[in-house]
Order: C-alpha cells, then structure tokens, then sequence
C-alpha cells in the first residue's frame, strides 16, 4: 500500500476570448491580468503559471498594450524571460478550438502557428490541453503525436464503466497511435483559489485529494488551481510553505512534470479509442453542432477557399515564379482560425460574438480570395491558348482527374459549337437567360483543360461522341443511373438502377419545437411536430434537356410562431415559412444534387430534411477530421442509478441525460448493407441523426432558439452557462443549404463516398480568357495522385513554413495498408516525409525525376515534403495584357422574388425586454432574501461556537452563501441581458434616430463594467461550490449520512 500522495498543484487561467462579451471588453483585461502574474512571478521566484495552452493570449495582449501606446518591446522581453525560464507556459496551440466542427487541416494549422509563436518566445509546452472543447475527434491523438506532444490533458466527452474510473488512460486513434491522457474527472478548477481561503487551506486539500484520489493509477494526483478568465493569479505559496499535511506531498507543477511523473510508475492503463463523445459525466452539449448553422456553413465556405483553392493555387504559381503571398495566406488563416474557438464556432455566445465573426468570416473569404485570383492569374498568363478562338480554361483543384463533368458558361453567341485542345466537339445544351451546360468528359488532376467556343458557319458539320442522357416524362427524371419520382409534397423517390433499389420519401422536411438553448436541442414537454407530407408543392422546370435537368420545387410550411410563454409546447399562432428546392440531375452522374433556399420567419424549432433508407444497417459512417467515423445506430442505453457515491461527488458540471443520438460529420454521411448504400453529401451542414424507424438519416439544417443557455432544458442535467436572452440565435434569416444524394454499389469504401463528398464540394473554376502565347500546352496536370479506390485524400498543398519545399499531406481513409503515387510536372530534387511540423524524418525515393511512390499506413496522416529545381522560374510578366475573368461556378439564384412576400416574426418586441427586468428584479428579490437569511445564521453562529448544533449550522450558513454566489451571478447575467437586449432592439428599429450613437456609446460603457463584474461573480460562484461542498462534508461526517444530492 502506497504511504504518501503526491498532490500536484497547476496554476492556470482558462481564457474564453469571447462568450457572454465580445472580444473587445475581455481584451482590455489582459493588461491587468498579465500586471498581477508578472507581480507574482517577481514576488515568487518558483511560481509557474500555465497560459491556457494558448498564443493568441499574447497577441491579444500586445495589441492592448499598442493601443494604450504603452511600451510593447519591453513587455514582449518579459513574456520571452519567463517562457524562456519555463515558468510561463504557453502554446501548443493558437487558441483552444472547437474539434468537432473546425476541419482537420484548420486543427493542424492552429497547433502550426501556436508552435511558431511559442518558439519565438523561447519554448513550447509539448502537452494538449483540451479543458473545455465539447467532445474529442477520433484522430485527435495522432495529430498531437505528430506535432511530438508528450500527453493529453480533457475534461469533456469520457465515458469509463461507472464502477472502473481512472484519471488516467492510453487513448488511441484509428493509426493505432497512443498518448498518455489524463481525465480531469473533477473539472479544471478543483484547487481555485486556494490561497484566498487560507484558513481551509489544507482541509480544501485532504478533501479534495480524498475525492480523487480513489481513481488514480499512482500516487499522484491533480489539483487545478484556476478557472475562466482567472484574472488574479492565486498565491497559495506562503500558507503552502506553512502547511504540513500528514501522508500528501503538496507542490505546484507543470502539466509535462505530471505526465512524467505518471509514467515513472508504468501504470497499466485502460485504452479508450476513437472519439470520445460522452455526455454522462459532463456534457458535450450535443446541439452546438446545428446552433447559428449560418457560422458553420461561412466557416465551410473560408476553409474551402483557403485550403483548395488559395494554397494550392499559390503553390503552384510559387514552383513557376518564386512568388508566394505568405503572409496574406497567414492572415487568412489566423483571421479565420480566431473564429474557431469552442465558445464562437459552437454558436453559443451573445449576439454580439457572433456578429464579429460573419465579419472575420468575410474578411478572410475576401483575403483569400484575392490571392486566389492573383496567382491563377498569373498561371493563367503562362498558358498558350492561341489554338482557337474564345478560350475557356476549367481548374480542377481535386488531385485526381474528374470525369463527365459538367460546367455552367454563359454566352450571347446564338450560333457556335465547343471544341477541346484535341478537336473533339464537346456536347453542350443551351439554358435560358444564356447559359450553357458543358459536358466535360475528363479534367486533368490538378490540372486545366481548355475549351474554345467557335462560330458556326453554313459549312460546320458537328459529330459527337455518343453520351448518356437525361431524358423526362412528366413528373419522372432519369439517365443511366438513376430514375426521380417528383412527387406532389415535394419529396423524391429515387430508383438506384445500378442496384435496382428504391429509395421512397426522400427529401421530407421535417419541423419540431425546440425548447432548448445554444448548447442543447430539447423537446418540449409537448411537441407539434410538422412535415410536408400532405402538402401540396409547386413544381417547375427550369432546364430541361439531355445533359442537365433543374427542377424548382417551391413549398411552405405552416409553423406556429414559437414556443408557448410556459415554453410547454408550441403556440397555436402559425405562419407560412417558404421553402425552395433546386433539384438538379446531370447526365453521366449517379448524383443528384439539392439547393435549399429557406427563409426563417418563426422561432424555437429545429428544421431537417430526412432520407428514409429501409437498409439493413446497425451502423452509419460519416466523414471526419482525417477519417471516416463508424457508429452505432442503436445507441446503447446507461443506468445512472448504478453510478457510485464516490463517482457523484465529481459529476459536478452539466451533463446529458441520455446516450447522445446527434452526431458531426464533414462532407457526408452514409448507410450501407455492404451490397448497396446511399450517402447524403453536403456543404458544411455539420449535423445528421440516423432514426430507427426505416434507418433514417436525419441531416439538420438548422436549429432557431432564443437562449444562450436556459436551466430549465429536458434534455440536460444543470447549468451551461449564463441566461441570457439571444434573438439572432433563432436564426430569422435567408439561408441557403446544399446537399446531394449518392446511391451507390457495395459499402462506403466501395462507393468512394469520401471522394465523391469533396467532389461536391471542390467545383472546377472556370476562367474567360483570350488568345494568348504561352509556354504551357493547354490542357494540363501539375500534381497528379493515385490511389486504390481513390482512398487517399489530400488535405493539403502548400508551400513549407520555412519556404523550401512544397508540403503535400495526404490521410489514409481505409482500415487497411494503401500505396500512393504522386507525380507532377515539376522536377522534384529531393522528398521527405515530415512530421506535422514539417520537420524531415526520413527520405522518400524518387522515381524518373518527377513522381515519388509510397505506402500509407491503416487511417494515418502523412505529410511529405517536395524540394524543386527552381533554376528556371519566370520573371514577372506583364498581366494587364490579356484578358482574365473567373466565372461563377454555377448560376446564381434570386431568392428575394421569392420570399419577399412571407414576413418573419418580429425579432425583438418591448415585451422581450420587459420580460428580462421582470426576471431580474425576481432574481434581486431573491439575492436580497438570501442576503438576510445568511446574516441571521452569521449571528446565530457567533454564538454557538460550542453547541452541539454548530457544524450544522455552519453548513446551512454556507449553503445559503452559495446559493447567494448564484444569485449574484444570475441578477449581474439578466443586468446584461436586459441591456444586450435593449442594445439589440435599438440596433434594429431606432438605428437611424438622432441619439443612437449615443446610445449605443452609453450601452457600452455599461456593458464594460457589468461584464467585468459578472466575470468575478462567476469566479465567486465556482470557487464557492466547493467552500460549501467542503463544510457539506464535514456536516456529512458528523451526521453520518447519505450523499449529497
């Protein structure tokens, strides 16, 4: 039996940028915070302070001190002094994102940049800190251990057997790759404020180590000593050192210090593996992956632009030129990366967040843009399209070719016919208004293919090759693969014919009450749950012809406006929501893609479109960060009465009453038999249900509710964060969501789901051009890959961080062992592969100058470096003098005809606000109560210090202070609600009044001084959870009762 435990104390600040304020108050914090932490690395000389696990902090704060015209040089020397003496920690990442819904290479470029920075200051703390991020992707280990990180410490989404919980465990990811992880079982915050309460300086210890202590697999255990946007770093040093406890060692340490000091002992641990998405012990608030979806689908839109178009092209224009907007790239990425934090990207933040990101969204969507159109500009300027006249040059960014392809031009010649750089007519179909629609038989990977549109005369005579055709009768549209019922409710039934399948009902709309928050969907106690399926659809085509069909279906639902006042069930006041659908079938493609126009004009519901499937599948598979994720349909069931005393005691947070049904996905999601599937393909919708009922995939698209976070949810245990009323959160807007269905033969792997999803997402450009000289023939490939199946996928081209190479990564997406080639027609010097950043660990064989060959093992990512012979690179050429335009990459849709007749309810009324200082004098009333009852128990205190009845009453004294920490938390969250409210109703109905900037002025000088307020008051409230669960204890031993409920 082991005599002595080690207590390791952490001191460490979780920072949320921004949550129930904007960045603009809680950046004026950090000069303070980093005055008092400086302070006490002075006054204390071994005292160690971890930075959350961020560099953005830093940046932050130096821009502060910019603007205050302070000295920033002499600032930056003291962050380097204390980094560099490894008494500051900070990095590994950028900032603390959300996993879930950022994509896999966004992950790798933040722990990219948090490195780099680190670095600068002197060291990198080779430690994952995942505190607060709602759920874990199943390859988050992997890209830790590529970047050399040393251990993992997470809080949310771990799920053990009740009865056989350790702090410690290996998780695994899909690679087979393992860290060691430590479960922060009893929160990030268990030692706050240990020095302020010094007269329980030790029993807060011995209790707290007493808790955790069962669950440890070595002596050692964790006590962390901070908390959100802990703006005072706690001394506990000198009642530390006058502090003797009889069988615990007590020191502060660094998170590296304990994961070495856990593995001295060679524990035998438990392996967890994959993703961790558990919300039984502490919630992952399973509906931020559908909350404010509008941010998910422009963070889709700017992770697009940047990773396959910006960079590949930029890295492609680099090899010819040299040239290479570095750092307009980075302020892309970073300006995009800051919107990705778990509080901002998850959508559950005030209204005023949220505005901040569209505008960081657009920002580095225009910067990435910009450079996009640079470098393919001057690609564009090295290609010979002097073969005929009015040439057309098709990108395809995808590194494999694409095959019967078709594009959208538009033209007012009446008379030509399409010609390749071969001579081969291409078929084409006149749309109205001018368009034409190109049948592009095959694009080079990664490459271009040039078209040229040729007058007509008397003498042309036109042979084309023979192609499949979309033929229609009526209400049926088909082509070789696939035969659409348009039905009269606007659902499609669809016939695989490959498989001879019919899929009945697709495309169902369904609309239910949501009576939750931004965290959580919930249902109301009584739903009304409503569809299409007797309604009556408008249908319309709008092309019509062999290569492409475009169907219009125009329906509306009757909605009831919102939840009832009690929020019990919905309102029997309805109003029309329309809803558009774009139906588009092509020849040659066993694809069918939808376009979902949708204005929201009523509040508090979830809208989804179903896909009944009726397969024989008890799993579903949907893409993920460098992997596909296999999961159960049929979620297995838990008992929380078979959770011991001693396992309640650390379940302090909120958490999900049931096993989680909603999951993420990136690009698709599929169910299959393994003879036959069919795949939902999407455009940054994050969210999908498979239900029982005809194994039905359920894709979300998006969810409208009024709360930043509400305590009164069915579908959750307690508290998520403050009460605050957020309008824009119900979502009252124009939307526009894409998606396609994929029938296919055999499983996922065999239907290259995975390939076919960034296929739809990664659309050829298309650029107008002249007639030029060039030294590139005109069709072309720069890097081509090839792979079984298609099951490598790339995830970038770039150019290395140290500008001496290219990087190409790449991930496995099978189970099983593939071989790779690249090749290019670049001539390649040397290749290596690399760790993810990008340091060589090892050389790669070339083969014939300009291809290199490789094998990738089961579900890994690999990163290989490329280093060119750049003897011959153009010099600048003179772009001005030929003509260059990218064309839309499909025809843009007017919706505002459409919608403009259906009004949305109001926003925000007078009686919302009303609402809101009616609630928080409620709540001053009861702050006022409790004030008094602790004053009497005070007094009745002083004056029984020998009684027999002390303890307990010194128990109910500090029952009653907690419970007066959280009315003093809760009246300063419904202060700022109301004015957040106030400020929300002017913004929209007064902002052309006289006084509004005044106004507005006056609102945020209030908003400045009660955000910091209720930032201390949340302090004040956690670290009082445990003075009162501490004095419980001790009332709990003297009585010798049950546990706390």
């Amino acid at each position: 039996m082991i005599s002595t435990i080690y207590a390791h104390i952490i001191s460490h600040t979780h920072w949320d940028r921004e949550w129930f304020l904007n960045s603009e108050y809680t950046n004026e914090w950090l000069i303070p915070f980093l005055d008092s932490l400086f302070a006490l690395l002075e006054k204390e000389k071994t005292y160690r302070f971890i930075l959350d696990g961020q560099t953005l902090i830093i940046e932050d704060y130096l821009q502060q001190l910019a603007e205050k015209n302070m000295d920033v040089t002499s600032y930056k020397e003291k962050l380097k002094k204390y980094v560099q003496q490894k008494r500051l920690f900070i990095g590994p990442y950028y900032l603390q994102p959300d996993w879930q819904l950022t994509s896999g290479e966004a992950l790798v470029r933040n722990l990219l940049i948090g490195h780099q920075i680190s670095e600068e200051y002197g060291n990198v703390m080779k430690v994952g800190w995942l505190l607060d991020n709602f759920g874990q992707i199943s390859q988050a280990v992997q890209i830790h251990k590529k970047f050399d990180i040393k251990g993992l410490f997470l809080w949310r989404g771990i799920e053990m057997e009740p009865t056989d919980i350790n702090s410690e465990f290996l998780w695994e990811s899909p690679d087979g790759s393992q860290i060691l992880s430590v479960y922060l079982l009893s929160s990030y915050r268990n030692a706050m404020r240990l020095g302020e309460y010094k007269e329980i300086f030790k029993e807060r210890i011995e209790n707290e180590v007493k808790k955790i202590y069962p669950f440890a697999t070595t002596p050692n255990v964790l006590l962390m000593n901070g908390y959100d946007q802990e703006m005072k770093p706690d001394n506990f040093f000198p009642v530390l050192r006058n502090t003797e406890f009889s069988n615990i060692k007590v020191k502060q340490s660094t998170p590296e210090e304990y994961i070495e000091e856990i593995k001295k002992y060679s524990p035998k641990l438990k392996v967890l593996k994959g993703a961790l998405y558990s919300g039984r012990f502490i919630s992952v608030f399973p509906g931020v992956l559908s909350s404010r979806m509008y941010l998910k689908l422009l963070n889709h839109r700017c992770q697009i632009e940047l990773e396959k178009y910006t960079e590949p092209f930029s890295t492609i224009n680099w090899l010819f030129t040299g040239m290479y907007e570095k750092e307009k790239i980075e302020n892309s990425w970073k300006m995009l990366l800051k919107n990705h934090p778990h509080d901002s990207i998850c959508g559950v933040s005030i209204d005023d967040v949220h505005i901040d990101m569209e505008k960081r969204f657009e920002q580095s969507y225009s910067l990435s843009k910009e450079v996009s159109m640079n470098s393919l500009k001057q690609i564009v300027s090295y290609i010979d399209t002097s073969l005929e006249e009015d040439p057309y040059i098709i990108f395809n960014n995808m590194p494999y070719k694409l095959q019967n392809k078709i594009i959208t031009l538009k033209t007012d010649e009446k008379n030509f016919y399409i010609l390749d750089s071969h001579n081969n007519y291409i078929p084409f179909q006149k749309g109205k208004d001018g368009k034409i629609f190109i049948l592009l038989n095959e694009i080079p990977a990664m490459g271009y293919k040039t078209i040229y549109l040729k007058r007509k005369d008397k003498n042309s005579k036109i042979k084309y090759l023979n192609y499949d055709k979309v033929v229609t009768k009526k209400n049926i549209i088909e082509n070789k693969y696939l035969k659409v019922i348009l039905n009269s409710n606007g659902t499609l039934d669809l016939t695989d014919k490959i498989n001879n399948y019919t899929y009945n009902n697709l495309c169902t709309v369904i609309d239910e009450a949501d009576a939750g928050d931004e965290y959580n969907y919930s249902y109301p106690e009584k739903d009304v749950i409503i569809t299409n399926n007797k309604n009556k659809a408008k249908i319309e085509f709008i092309e019509k012809g062999p290569l492409k069909v475009v169907v219009k279906i125009s329906l509306s639902l009757l909605l009831p406006e919102s939840l009832t006042e009690d929020r019990k069930t919905r309102t029997k006041i309805l109003r029309e929501m329309p809803i558009i659908h774009w139906v588009i079938v092509e020849s040659n493609s066993p694809v069918i893609k939808i376009k979902t126009e949708i204005k929201n004009t009523v509040k508090d519901h979830r809208l989804r479109i179903l896909f009944p499937t009726e397969l024989n599948s008890k799993h579903s598979f949907a893409g993920s960060q460098f992997d596909i994720m296999k999961r159960s349909i049929k979620q297995k069931k838990f008992d929380d009465t078979l959770i011991p005393d001693n396992v309640k005691r650390i379940i302090i947070g909120a958490r999900e009453n049931k096993p989680i049904t909603t999951f993420n996905q990136q690009y698709f999601v599929d169910i299959n038999d393994g003879e036959k599937g069919i795949s939902v393909l999407n455009k940054g919708l994050t969210e999908y249900e498979i239900l029982p009922e005809k194994n039905t995939i359920a894709l979300t698209l998006f969810r409208a509710v009024g709360w930043l976070a509400r305590n009164d949810l069915l579908t959750r245990i307690g508290d998520a964060g403050p009460i605050i009323f957020t309008p824009d959160a119900q979502c009252l807007r124009k939307m526009e969501f894409e998606y396609a269905i994929y029938p296919h033969k055999g499983s996922h792997v065999d239907g290259m789901s995975y390939y076919k999803s960034l296929e739809f997402n990664i659309e050829p450009l298309i650029v107008k051009t002249d007639n030029h000289i060039g030294i590139l023939k005109d069709e072309n490939n720069f890097f081509e890959l090839i792979s079984e199946n298609n099951s490598l996928q790339l995830s970038s081209l770039k150019i290395a961080e140290k500008n001496d190479g290219i990087i190409i990564r790449l991930f496995n997406t099978l189970d099983k062992k593939v071989s790779g080639k690249i090749s290019t027609i670049f001539k390649i010097k040397n290749a290596y592969i690399t760790n993810l950043y990008e340091d060589n660990i090892g050389k790669v064989e070339i083969i014939s100058n300009n291809e290199i060959s490789f094998k990738v093992e089961p579900k890994e990512i690999v990163t290989f470096k490329l280093d060119f012979d750049m003897k011959n690179i153009i010099k600048n050429k003179n772009m001005n003098s030929f003509y260059f335009k990218i064309i839309n990459r499909d025809f843009e849709l007017n919706i505002d005809k459409d919608f403009q007749l259906y009004e949305s309810v109001p926003l925000i009324l007078k009686e919302d606000i009303e609402s809101e200082q009616k609630r928080m004098k409620i709540i001053e009333k009861k702050l006022e109560e409790a004030k008094k009852l602790a004053k009497k128990l005070e007094n009745k205190l002083r004056n029984m210090k020998n009684s027999d009845k002390f303890i307990e009453i010194q128990y109910e004294y500090h029952k009653i202070k907690n419970e007066i920490m959280s009315y003093e938390r809760a009246f300063l969250e419904a202060k700022i609600s109301v004015i957040l409210s106030q400020k929300k109703y002017l913004e929209t109905y007064k902002r052309n009044t006289e006084d509004f900037l005044h106004l507005i002025k006056k609102i945020k000088s209030e908003l400045r001084e009660l955000g910091y307020l209720l930032n201390n008051a949340r302090v004040n409230k956690r670290v009082y959870e445990y003075i009162y669960e501490y004095y419980y204890q001790k009332y709990k031993s003297s009585k010798n009762i049950g546990s706390k409920d």
